[in-house]
């Protein structure tokens, strides 16, 4: 008689855990999904060439280069080395290969 009372107990106990959304098992810990290295992507280095790019559209001191005339596309203008009647000759460095 003491053992059927005791199965009766365990059994509500297990019916109730799983209600709960508990383990049946009390010493069983719930599973975390394990990940591989390999499954979540991986970051990959941008090149030179992207992060010039991405400053050229977002980088504040890049924009206002370009407004006050500075920067045209990946040359920084330097200095004035001429200029004539109808045209000026400025010095450019080119922002990736720095010549």
């Amino acid at each position: 008689m003491v053992e059927t009372h005791m199965m009766k107990e365990v059994s509500n106990n297990n019916q109730s855990e799983m209600l709960n959304g508990e383990a049946a098992n009390p010493e069983e810990e719930p599973k975390e999904p394990q990940t591989s290295e390999e499954e979540q992507p991986k970051q990959r280095k941008s090149t030179p060439y992207e992060r010039l790019s991405f400053d050229l559209t977002n980088d504040q001191r890049c924009l206002k280069e370009i407004t006050l005339g500075k920067r045209i596309g990946f040359y920084r203008i330097r200095g004035e080395l001429g200029s004539g009647n109808s045209s000026q000759v400025k010095m450019g460095i080119h922002a990736l290969v720095k010549e």
